[in-house]
């Protein structure tokens, strides 16, 4: 399937730079919809498709033009990781352990012993907090499994929001 970008987004992403048109190369791959490193790699892999006059380095001055115009003009950016919604509680010497959630999927004996190692509060932060690609949010994870791979723990599941497949890779120390 084919996306559509209105005109007006591309648009917006010119700017006119010693008297050249141009755009940005984290627009670019804004657009592309892949990374900037990878678009310049691309690029620089087949720098021979290119004109010579395809990219230019901007001076110190130009990049400060081109910052405050993106600043007051760019909507606000996603936080990257995750954040907990619900308040802490302090933990006090001689309180109760917490209660670990319930192994309901499937484990190989070692992953499980590593999972079972982890304190119930990590555990159930670590279920709660798995991002998913498909909706493109933080969510939980459902019909767990683990087992070790390359010497870390990989539990894999579903989202329980859209049914996407969801990971969690935890290291083991």
């Amino acid at each position: 399937m084919i996306a559509i970008v209105p005109v007006e987004l591309i648009a917006s992403k010119i700017y006119l730079i010693r008297g050249m048109k141009v755009m940005l190369d984290r627009d670019l791959a804004e657009l592309y919809g892949v990374g900037t490193r990878v678009l310049n790699q691309a690029v620089s892999r087949n720098i021979e498709r290119f004109p010579e006059d395809f990219m230019l380095s901007l001076t110190r001055e130009e990049i400060m033009g081109i910052s405050q115009i993106v600043i007051s003009s760019e909507k606000p950016k996603k936080k990257i990781g995750f954040t907990v919604k619900e308040k802490q509680k302090v933990y006090v010497k001689g309180t109760k352990k917490k209660k670990k959630p319930p192994l309901d999927g499937s484990f190989t004996p070692k992953a499980k012993k590593i999972w079972e190692a982890i304190a119930g509060d990590i555990q159930i932060k670590i279920l709660n907090n798995v991002w998913c690609v498909h909706c493109s949010k933080v969510s939980s994870i459902g019909n767990l499994t683990g087992k070790i791979e390359s010497r870390m723990l990989v539990l894999r599941g579903t989202c329980i929001k859209c049914g996407g497949d969801v990971a969690r890779v935890i290291e083991n120390e």
